[in-house]
């Protein structure tokens, strides 16, 4: 079964309640290049900008500057890391979804998981769940379970960022639905 969506983009007001970047805050990191905005108009989000945004804010809440986690965000696994943190968050958002829909939906074998896939265009099974990341040498790894004691070296400092919990905070902390649902096709 294939859904036609929208996914709309976020406010500043709301940015700031999904990622805890108050609109002072935004203007600040706009500034410095931290958020980019492409047009003179007001500004709007994307789901990959609340990502990164969320990303940027927790390792900066970590203690964790830009000049430190310069090596993530120039990372070639940024894609993947944002892609994990947006799949996360459309997971766990309550979408929109009209009667009819659901009317339809009740008869139907629906697997949410693939309707994500379909959604982020990423396979679940290329979804992380954990960022680890050793400031020191500027290494990402990206885990899809737990991690072991074996992953961490003794005396070197790593931080671990749960990319799922980001997402999952990020659309639970949205004032309305993501994705809305707006058609099925066979």
């Amino acid at each position: 079964m294939i859904v036609n969506y929208s996914v709309r983009e976020v406010a500043p007001k709301e940015l700031a309640s999904m990622t805890g970047l108050s609109p002072a805050m935004q203007r600040d990191w706009r500034r410095v290049g931290h958020i980019t905005k492409e047009d003179a108009g007001w500004s709007s989000f994307t789901l990959q900008d609340v990502a990164e945004i969320a990303l940027r804010k927790t390792l900066a809440d970590s203690g964790l500057g830009a000049v430190v986690t310069k090596p993530i965000f120039e990372s070639d696994d940024l894609h993947a890391i944002l892609s994990s943190i947006t799949w996360w968050m459309i997971e766990a958002d309550q979408w929109a979804v009209p009667a009819e829909i659901i009317d339809a939906l009740g008869t139907a074998d629906v697997d949410r998981f693939r309707l994500v896939e379909q959604i982020t265009g990423v396979a679940s099974g290329a979804v992380s769940r954990l960022l680890i990341f050793t400031p020191a040498s500027g290494t990402v790894v990206l885990q899809n379970e737990g991690f072991t004691v074996d992953d961490f070296r003794p005396g070197i400092v790593q931080v671990v960022v749960q990319l799922d919990d980001l997402g999952q905070r990020a659309a639970r902390l949205s004032h309305r639905a993501l994705v809305t649902v707006e058609g099925l096709a066979a």
